[in-house]
């Protein structure tokens, strides 16, 4: 369960890592992957997965947790 509130329809919940609850947001033309630490509007930060897809894994922190489980949910490939 998501310890933040997240009002985005198109956002699905995959975890909590850390301090963050991790979303994967599939409603918009590019796919991105969010970090919410706190339930105010401005309380996450996000990356659109074409941006991912060209940063390392040692460079992407959280993020990377939040792809490998949502991979492993079937929400990304």
């Amino acid at each position: 369960m998501p310890r933040f509130t997240h009002d985005c329809d198109h956002c699905i919940f995959v975890g909590q890592f850390g301090t963050a609850d991790g979303y994967v947001c599939v409603g918009n033309t590019d796919t991105s992957v969010i970090l919410r630490y706190g339930s105010d509007g401005p309380e996450y930060q996000s990356m659109s997965i074409s941006l991912f897809a060209m940063v390392p894994p040692e460079h992407t922190g959280q993020y990377h947790q939040v792809v490998e489980r949502a991979t492993q949910l079937g929400l990304l490939k």
